[in-house]
C-alpha cells in the first residue's frame, strides 16, 4: 500500500489535485498520529496539537527527529519509519485541517 500511496502522492503533485483514494491513504497514515496527538491531530493534553501547524513546521520537525536533531521520547523512533513522501504528505494533511474557532 505504501508504494502505491507513493506513487499516487507523485500523480497528484504532477496533476494538482488530490484524489480520493490518496487522501483515505493519508488518513490511514495521519490514523497512527491520533493515538498521541488527538482525532484529527486537536490534542487534549501535554501532546502537542498538529491540526492547523504550518506544513513547513511539521515536515522540518518529522526530519529533524528522524535525524536525530530534535529531542523527543518516541518521536525519533516513529520518524524513522516514513519516507520523505510520507513526511510530506502528512505535514499537508495536518497543515490542511482547519482548527476549530
Amino acid at each position: 500500500m505504501l508504494v502505491k500511496f507513493s506513487g499516487l502522492l507523485l500523480l497528484s503533485a504532477l496533476s494538482g489535485f488530490v484524489t480520493a483514494e490518496e487522501t483515505a491513504n493519508i488518513e490511514i497514515i495521519a490514523f497512527n498520529c491520533f493515538t498521541c496527538h488527538g482525532e484529527e491531530g486537536r490534542s487534549q493534553g501535554a501532546t502537542p496539537s498538529l491540526q492547523g501547524l504550518p506544513g513547513k513546521y511539521v515536515q522540518q520537525a518529522m526530519n529533524d527527529y528522524k535525524a536525530d536533531l530534535r529531542p523527543g521520547t518516541i518521536m525519533p523512533r516513529i520518524a524513522k519509519a516514513y519516507n520523505a513522501t510520507e513526511i510530506q504528505a502528512l505535514a499537508d494533511y495536518f497543515a490542511q485541517l482547519k482548527q476549530p474557532q
